[in-house]
């Protein structure tokens, strides 16, 4: 299965980004 691997990578990557991005942004943006 090559998803597999490529499946924690991906999502890792993408998860970490979009919840700095997001977290971060909420944060600051909110109270």
């Amino acid at each position: 299965m090559p998803i597999d691997p490529d499946f924690p990578k991906n999502h890792q990557t993408i998860g970490k980004h979009k919840h700095v991005d997001g977290e971060h942004y909420h944060f600051v943006w909110g109270p």
